[in-house]
């Protein structure tokens, strides 16, 4: 029996993408729990921790941001309303979205501490460039963009893959670079400009903290991975039996990630080491890499999803639909809790960057807020339906 018909007959529903995309919210908030704390707690040492060491660079690295892009890939060849309008208006709402966000989980925060502190010094130096940060949200909304134009100018999927390869190729050359340093800018608010704006695109980085991550997901980097979830996807929904449809590429891709990692961990090199910049601006065989392991983790959830109850596949279909709530959920409610714990203690009179916080606490935080943000969401979908209900 051949593996692929000339047309679609697998249109339904892929339960398997709605495990990945709800597994790699679940992780997504335990590394921001730890990145967070590490970052504003300093002495807790929980960067540096085995358990840290393996949540935060080889799982995120491999099966965390670039499997949710690619899975965001995926969910576009499925969904019914991937026109161009569609896919540029909603790119649009996500960029702004994520600006809204920096204010939300950032900047107002620091305003809050600033009042109540009576020191606004730290919040004139960063409050800007905390705006201004580059993460996922912005780039879904790039992503979505420049997809929804590359549709509009009828690419065929050839084509579309070049350009995506094109783009990740000449990002891997033109990366951790200070653009506003080589424009020779010397105004402090125009470097951060230029830089942050630069970062949407390509991996900048600032001449006077090469580690500090600004600019997390720039385009010509991370573009490939809608790409190729997208491609992908359009092979699977011509596939007559998805089994051995996963035995062959997953299998493949399994080999090839435990290759990569075999080398790469123990020795910390490229993207598997402690600079979360060669991560967030990786080389094209990097992303390739991560391609690999986001087939070998679908793969391996549509086994799950064949053996695990119909419940927790439930469960995964209601965190799908509403991700994006519950990544702005719980980054608002890392942002005041941390900042909350931060003001507390200046108000005690003590350093808050002395504060320690284990690994094990760090790991309890981020349940906690996993479950209120998952929470949340659910009481505001509810409140939505209750007032759609009462106006109809």
């Amino acid at each position: 029996m051949k593996l692929f018909e000339k047309q679609p007959i697998n249109t339904g529903r892929q339960v398997e993408a709605d495990y990945a995309k709800t597994v790699c919210i679940i992780g997504m908030v335990i590394v921001h729990a730890f990145e967070e704390l590490a970052y504003c707690f300093p002495a807790a040492g929980t960067e540096e921790s085995a358990f840290s060491y393996i949540v935060v660079v080889v799982l995120d690295a491999l099966f965390g941001a670039a499997t949710f892009m690619f899975c965001m890939g995926f969910g576009i060849a499925y969904s019914p309303k991937n026109d161009p309008g569609s896919l540029i208006r909603r790119g649009a709402k996500l960029f702004l979205m994520g600006y809204l966000l920096n204010f939300l989980h950032d900047v107002l925060p620091d305003i809050l501490n600033a009042l109540i502190i009576g020191d606004s010094t730290l919040l004139e130096e960063e409050g800007m460039i905390l705006f201004l940060f580059n993460d996922i949200l912005q780039f879904a909304g790039l992503a979505l963009i420049l997809f929804g134009l590359l549709k509009k100018w009828k690419l065929s999927d050839i084509a579309l893959a070049a350009v995506a390869l094109g783009m990740s190729l000449l990002a891997s050359f033109v990366r951790q670079f200070d653009l506003a340093a080589l424009l020779s800018v010397r105004n402090d608010i125009l470097y951060m400009l230029i830089n942050q704006f630069g970062g949407l695109f390509f991996g900048v980085v600032y001449r006077f903290d090469m580690s500090m991550e600004t600019n997390c997901f720039p385009l010509f980097h991370w573009f490939v991975f809608v790409v190729a979830g997208y491609l992908f996807a359009k092979a699977l929904r011509r596939c007559t039996c998805k089994g051995r449809f996963y035995g062959i590429f997953s299998s493949c891709s399994i080999a090839i990630v435990t290759v990569y990692a075999a080398f790469t961990i123990p020795n910390q090199i490229g993207m598997m080491s402690d600079d979360l910049n060669l991560f967030y601006h990786m080389t094209t065989p990097e992303a390739l890499v991560c391609c690999c392991a986001a087939v070998s983790a679908l793969g391996m959830y549509y086994a799950l999803s064949r053996l695990l109850p119909q419940a927790v596949s439930n469960f995964a279909v209601r965190i799908s639909r509403n991700l994006t709530t519950i990544y702005i959920i719980h980054w608002i409610l890392i942002g005041f809790t941390v900042m909350g714990i931060w003001t507390l203690e200046q108000l005690k009179g003590n350093d808050p960057s002395e504060l320690m916080v284990g690994t094990g606490l760090t790991f309890a935080y981020a349940l906690v807020i996993l479950v209120s943000a998952i929470g949340l969401t659910e009481l505001i979908k509810k409140r939505r339906k209750k007032e759609v209900v009462t106006k109809c």
